[in-house]
This record gives C-alpha cells, sequence and structure tokens, in this order.
C-alpha cells in the first residue's frame, strides 16, 4: 500500500512505503531528510547541511533563467556559478555583455 507510514518507535516518516526515504528526528532539535538511505540534508538549531555524510550529493539552485545558477559539485568537491559543470574549485561562467 502506498502512502506515508509513520514510524513512532525510529521517530521518522517513510514516503510510500519506501522505508530509505523519510525524514526523521533521531535526537533532539535535529531533523533529517533521507532519499535512498543517505542523508541528503540535516537541520539544527543553528545549521542547515547539504550532504552531510560526504555521500557525492549535489545541490543546486535556480533562478529564473538558469537552472544551475549556484551548482555545488559534492564528488569533486568545485562550486559553479551559471555553469552545471564547474572544472575547478570555483567557475564563474560570464556570458558577454552581462
Amino acid at each position: 500500500m502506498a502512502g506515508i507510514q509513520i514510524d513512532g518507535v525510529n521517530n521518522k516518516i517513510d514516503f510510500d512505503d519506501d522505508a530509505d526515504t523519510s525524514i526523521s528526528s533521531a535526537t533532539d532539535d535535529t531533523l533529517v531528510v533521507e532519499s535512498g538511505g543517505v542523508n541528503i540534508a540535516s537541520i539544527t538549531a543553528g545549521e542547515f547541511a547539504i550532504n552531510e555524510g560526504s555521500a557525492n550529493i549535489d545541490f543546486r539552485v535556480e533562478s529564473n533563467g538558469n537552472t544551475h545558477m549556484l551548482f555545488v559539485d559534492g564528488g569533486n568537491d568545485f562550486v559553479g556559478i551559471g555553469t552545471s559543470s564547474p572544472e575547478q574549485p570555483l567557475h564563474i561562467k560570464s556570458t558577454a555583455g552581462v
């Protein structure tokens, strides 16, 4: 049966009967988002962390005209601005006239 399952023992919410995709609160003041059994994001009172477990998770922010306005390549330790394929630790792609 598909849907949302509440796991009161492990303090987590599983989605679509998929035990490795969830939102949980394993410790006080911490919210963890997992997909495929991988910690995608952790939220605490003082921090929002993406790729907390160094699992090669990429992170991107879209703007109105660019799907990769800000892009962090988790596997290569590169950050791109305006590019989906940064070629060095900080890669800024600009266009003529901008």
